[in-house]
């Protein structure tokens, strides 16, 4: 027994030992660190990168100018399932640690021990990150992460949790220039926050983790795996009911392209607009979030647009059909999927569409327009192209050709032909 008790004693005096070596290693190393580590009062009035944009006078957008898309948001404007798809994804007991999880940091630790590599998963707070984020390097390395600590410490002590939660979320990157939550809501699935289902909102939060290689548009099936785990750890976290999480966990998932339309067609006012705005104001012009009200009358403009348009449309048809805008070689087995890719890469051009010879003859050509739509033209809809020849559907149309077609009383015209259609594209008023 007198054995055991002494064994016990060493025990206890190696723990505190070891303690207070701990806290002696911790002290020097924020005594050294300390002094170089950055003020975090600069938090309380960041001003995060937002791209400047240009509207008309009747206050519709005209373009918008800057390498990131952003769109910060208050965080009593976050819904509460937005915020707790991310504190599940990301750091669960947020509202109540102090800036760190020690159960985290000791199992990085333990990793980092046992596997020898500094690259090791786990052990950062959303704390944590805000602190990466603004403040420090990519780099691997323990002093980083101690500075990371230190940091999530003062972060803590100087701002609201609600606070260090809303840096964090318009801050993050999720991939395709979109940075912050807004941004992102609105690229991947054309809504705002309040308009988001439970999935999305899961889907979304999966993201800043993995934001170039687990978005839903580079990597789907790698994205609705992380979106799962998201509602799974919603579940575990008393977040959701079986249910919600059963019926979200089915949901598809239909993240595509959203891209901010411009409302007013004026490129080059809009380019007038960002010098002057660059020779007034800076670079910061395209980083600081200006709207440039201008005086151009949206109603004026687009009239006088369609009218240029009009004319140069008349002017090619008078002068008669110069040849498709493209041919692509279209294998004899191609499907109507192939001929979809093959319209991918074009794009509406002021009410003229993109269409696809698929096959001609003397007297008709057949086109397809896309989402299995598809149309004929007789030899009475292409007399204009003809140009008083004799010649037929045949000699003007080969399959593969790309051609531009406008809806006209309920049917698809042919309408102008390939230099036409580039001169089109850039026949804007400039007022």
């Amino acid at each position: 027994m007198t054995l055991i008790l002494r064994l016990l004693r060493y025990a206890l005096y190696l723990a505190l030992a070891g303690v207070v070596l701990g806290a002696i290693a911790i002290g020097t190393a924020y005594w050294l660190i300390s002094p170089r580590l950055p003020s975090v009062d600069t938090l309380k009035d960041v001003r995060l990168q937002v791209p400047m944009r240009v509207k008309s006078a009747d206050d519709k957008l005209i373009a918008t100018f800057g390498e990131t898309k952003r769109t910060p948001v208050r965080i009593e404007n976050v819904p509460d399932r937005l915020k707790h798809a991310f504190l599940a994804a990301e750091d669960a007991d947020f509202y109540s640690h102090r800036g760190i999880d020690a159960g985290g940091i000791a199992r990085a630790v333990w990793l980092t021990v046992t596997t020898g590599s500094k690259h090791v998963a786990g052990g950062s707070t959303i704390t944590q990150q805000v602190a990466r984020m603004f403040f420090l390097s990519s780099e691997v390395s323990y002093t980083r992460k101690l500075s990371e600590i230190f940091l999530a410490f003062r972060i803590e002590g100087a701002l609201t949790k609600d606070e260090i939660l809303a840096l964090y979320l318009n801050k993050s990157f999720f991939g395709h220039r979109s940075y912050g939550i807004v941004a992102a809501a609105e690229f991947y699935y054309g809504k705002t926050l309040d308009q988001l289902t439970l999935a999305e909102c899961a889907m979304l939060a999966s993201i800043p983790k993995f934001p170039s290689t687990g978005n839903p548009l580079s990597r789907p099936q790698r994205a609705l795996e992380r979106r799962g785990y998201v509602l799974g750890r919603m579940l575990e976290n008393h977040f959701i009911s079986q249910a919600e999480h059963d019926d979200a966990s089915r949901q598809p998932d239909l993240a595509q392209a959203h891209e901010a339309p411009n409302e007013v067609d004026a490129q080059y006012f809009a380019e007038l607009v960002r010098l002057e705005a660059i020779e007034r104001l800076g670079n910061n012009a395209l980083t600081d979030g200006y709207v440039v009200k201008t005086t151009l009358d949206s109603a004026q403009q687009e009239a006088a647009t369609a009218a240029l348009r009009s004319a140069l449309m008349s002017y090619d048809q008078r002068h008669g059909y110069r040849g498709a805008e493209a041919h692509i070689d279209l294998a004899a087995a191609a499907s109507e999927s192939d001929w979809d890719d093959t319209l991918a890469d074009y794009r509406s051009i002021a009410g003229l569409e993109p269409a696809l010879v698929t096959a001609s003859s003397k007297v008709a050509v057949t086109l397809y327009l896309g989402d299995k739509q598809t149309t004929a033209l007789d030899q009475a809809s292409i007399t204009w192209a003809k140009r008083g020849s004799s010649k037929s559907a045949a000699d003007l149309f080969k399959r593969g050709d790309i051609v531009r077609l406008a809806r006209e009383k309920d049917a698809w015209k042919l309408n102008t032909s390939a230099e036409m259609s580039s001169i089109i594209t850039d026949a804007t008023i400039t007022a």
